[in-house]
């Protein structure tokens, strides 16, 4: 994964071991989901008493900042409702493997704001870090494409999309 300068003092530890900041790549990026699939925030030392007391005024909004950041980016909660989207997307992610034709597919439907994308983004995460699991040597897999799509696409136009992108 690449690395870039933060002034940020928040960092995360990616899978091979580096530390980056904090993901801010769109999800649609192969980096940006990378980052995402690999983030898991990295807590600051808490202080003691003592050192607290020491610390000037500039280095206690500092320390507070860092604190906020690092609450700010902890994962999602891992809802019933996305738990059971995940179990029940992985289960058939796992029957389609040997299908030819007739593969199972999910529909996931409701109102603005219930968190299915959160649930599809969770699903995403679960099933690459499953393969990543299962193919730890394959760094060129990609078992995981996301993509935005405006409310009005039809399936024809993600299609037409998908094959006018091969350039």
């Amino acid at each position: 994964m690449s690395k870039r300068k933060t002034t940020s003092q928040a960092r995360t530890m990616n899978f091979d071991g580096d530390e980056s900041a904090p993901p801010d790549n769109p999800l649609i990026t192969k980096e940006g989901w990378g980052r995402f699939v690999g983030h898991e925030p990295v807590p600051p030392r808490l202080l003691t008493a003592a050192e607290w007391t020491v610390l000037p005024p500039r280095e206690r909004v500092r320390e507070q900042e860092q604190r906020r950041e690092y609450h700010a980016d902890l994962p999602m909660v891992n809802t019933p409702t996305i738990r059971k989207v995940v179990a029940t997307s992985r289960l058939l992610i796992q029957l389609n493997r040997n299908q030819i034709s007739a593969r199972r597919g999910v529909f996931l439907s409701g109102a603005s704001g219930t968190s299915k994308t959160t649930a599809l983004t969770q699903l995403g995460r679960a099933h690459e870090l499953a393969v990543r699991k299962r193919y730890p040597r394959d760094v060129n897999r990609l078992p995981v494409v996301y993509v935005t799509v405006p409310p009005a696409a039809t399936p024809k136009v993600l299609a037409m999309e998908f094959a006018g992108s091969s350039d």
